[in-house]
């Protein structure tokens, strides 16, 4: 993300020290805010920390670091733009847009997706336009990543990648009203595996009070991950480095470690499966298991006003590139819809064609894992927490020109922060002029612009759910 201007920003003073950015089109940017560092003899598997103080003026108007990752499993649809960003293991930072002169607006925090593998505050998640035309602040937070977010051993604090996101709300909380936000009226949102992040803070108690409403774009269901189960991934990638103990890996190399999690990630391999190795879980600490009844945990969320969505084929993002292959192998596919549905495979599957003219082998898969993974967990989450608050359902329905991709994962992003020159380089926006998206991405945006001021999109048509009245809101291109 590069933001050029002759037009410094104003100096602001956080409580670490001062920062300085820049101002492009009225908004004040500052790139690469330190949050936190973790230190001492587990170094980047450490907990993390309050930032340490420095002199002088940080300058924060530069290309800024992402955590230690490989290259995204979503490039070939989302584009390469992470590729450009250095890497750290120690990119504990957030990226903060504010119209200038900004005072006491609200503030949207936004949390990346990619598995827990990849991603970070890169040129896709540019709060500038939302900003401005939203007239609000917009914070982009950096976690870690695979095993430094997501390990669990005895002799290392578990949950890392939540404990970040916690330590950047409590930064925000403490330092936003500098750069003209309102601590007190602040939304969290995320997509993927933000989203996933997003919902357990929801019904973390260490977050109570850091926010006040959730947006949860593509969430995927329940974690079904267990201290034991990333305990014996975190074990798996000590073994293959001939390590015994946590500060013993923190003193190999990130690219000794990074290969050794490719490797075990390969050989622990589930045909069909694109579950993260490393990635939250129940710790009893943080995260505890009712956490995963999506049925009911919603009950005990300490914020009652939620936005959540999905796009229409949300797994073609990962098997678009295979669709002819899958349609050679039919019994494939009826394989999976016999595992999730048992008897009912065969009704099921009828009732997936039904929905979709020219139905296929790959699209019945990619229907049928989309409502499973994406679908049915979103309407799921809308209807739990409307049952204690007010909920907003949405489907983005737009289809892409490229062939099998439809909707995918991810399409959302360029419209949510209505941003679409940020994307020239994304596979799955090609032949589209930015002329023909550009109402879609106001329209969109504008609604979770609102949703950010005052817990409802304001959107004609766009009805609360709730169990009485389910309704998801359609965003496609209006027709030509």
């Amino acid at each position: 993300m590069q933001h050029f201007s002759s037009q410094a920003a104003p100096v602001v003073e956080t409580l670490s020290g001062k920062v300085r950015g820049h101002v492009t089109d009225g908004v004040g940017i500052w790139l690469g805010v330190p949050y936190g560092a973790a230190t001492g003899e587990l170094g980047p598997f450490a907990e993390v920390e309050t930032a340490p103080a420095w002199e002088g003026t940080l300058d924060c108007g530069g290309l800024p670091a992402v955590f230690t990752q490989p290259q995204s499993r979503l490039a070939e649809v989302m584009g390469p733009a992470i590729d450009a960003s250095p890497q750290s293991d120690q990119a504990f930072t957030v990226n903060v847009f504010a119209p200038q002169d900004a005072q006491g607006l609200p503030v949207l925090v936004f949390v990346h997706g990619g598995g827990f593998s990849s991603g970070g505050g890169t040129r896709w998640y540019n709060g500038s336009a939302l900003a401005r035309n939203g007239n609000m602040v917009v914070v982009t937070v950096n976690y870690r990543l695979g095993i430094w977010g997501n390990l669990s051993a005895p002799d290392a604090p578990s949950n890392n990648a939540v404990r970040d996101v916690l330590a950047a709300l409590r930064w925000i909380a403490a330092n936003i009203k500098a750069f003209g936000g309102d601590a007190d009226n602040v939304t969290l949102s995320g997509q993927s595996a933000g989203a996933v992040l997003t919902r357990l803070l929801t019904l973390c108690t260490e977050a109570k009070g850091l926010f006040k409403r959730a947006i949860m774009l593509s969430c995927p269901g329940r974690l079904g991950a267990t201290a034991d189960d990333i305990g014996d991934a975190t074990h798996h990638v000590m073994k293959i480095l001939g390590v015994h103990n946590i500060a013993a890996l923190a003193r190999e190399s990130s690219a000794r470690v990074l290969d050794a999690v490719m490797t075990a990630t390969r050989e622990r391999a589930v045909p069909g499966s694109v579950t993260p190795l490393f990635r939250p879980y129940t710790d009893g600490v943080l995260l505890r298991d009712w956490m995963d009844d999506l049925d009911t945990a919603a009950g005990r969320a300490h914020c009652s006003e939620i936005m959540v969505g999905f796009t229409r084929e949300e797994f073609t993002s990962f098997l678009w590139q295979q669709a002819e292959a899958i349609n050679d192998a039919p019994d494939s596919v009826l394989d999976w819809y016999r595992h999730a549905y048992g008897a009912d495979a065969v009704v099921r599957y009828r009732q997936m064609a039904s929905h979709r003219t020219g139905a296929t082998p790959y699209t019945q898969w990619v229907d049928g894992l989309s409502e499973q993974i994406f679908g049915l967990p979103a309407v799921t989450l809308a209807s739990t927490y409307a049952e204690h608050g007010q909920a907003f359902a949405y489907r983005f329905d737009l289809q892409t020109r490229k062939p099998h991709l439809y909707a995918p994962h991810c399409l959302e992003l360029p419209f949510f922060f209505d941003n679409l020159t940020d994307w020239f380089d994304a596979p799955m926006l090609e032949g589209f002029s930015n002329d023909e998206l550009q109402p879609l991405a106001s329209r969109f945006s504008a609604g979770v612009a609102s949703f950010v001021r005052t817990g409802n999109p304001g959107l004609d048509g766009w009805r609360a759910f709730s169990g009485t009245g389910p309704f998801l809101m359609s965003f496609d291109k209006d027709p030509a």
